[in-house]
């Protein structure tokens, strides 16, 4: 009688065996991920999206990352060094400060996307923030004055 009534409420019943596989599939990670690779997968889906624009933008990103690369690298051996070195890379390739922001932006949400799908575990956290022009304008006049 109990069986039918969980039945009825939908709940089911699995073995033991079924229990424990479901167990240790929960602490197994995705396998491990190329960077350049996640951001075609990441493109590829905005574009089934329709998100075309979108994805345009995360192509242009890439482009720029693939440059600063010597070769792709899996997303565990990309260190906070490796986001530094980026960042001064985009900084003397002579593009804007407003281009510069986008790949930025782009280049966080995208390590926060594999973070999300697994592919980069996330203690392994290290965005990138913007340093512009404008930002140490702004942190100068906020100062109070020193007389020289």
């Amino acid at each position: 009688m109990k069986l039918n009534l969980c039945r009825k409420t939908g709940i089911d019943f699995i073995s033991l065996r079924a229990l424990r596989n479901r167990i240790r599939q929960v602490g197994k990670r995705a396998k491990p991920m190329m960077i350049l690779g996640f951001f075609d997968l990441v493109i590829e889906e905005l574009k089934e999206q329709g998100r075309i624009g979108y994805s345009a933008v995360f192509a242009a990103a890439k482009s720029s990352l693939k440059k600063y690369l010597i070769s792709d690298k899996l997303f565990i051996n990309f260190i906070k060094k490796d986001f530094e070195e980026y960042e001064k890379y985009l900084r003397i390739s002579g593009i804007s400060e407003s281009t510069i922001s986008v790949y930025i932006r782009t280049f966080n949400r995208f390590w926060n996307m594999a973070i999300a799908s697994v592919y980069c575990p996330k203690e392994h956290l290290h965005l990138i923030f913007l340093h512009s022009k404008l930002t140490d304008d702004l942190k100068q006049e906020n100062e109070p004055y020193q007389p020289k």
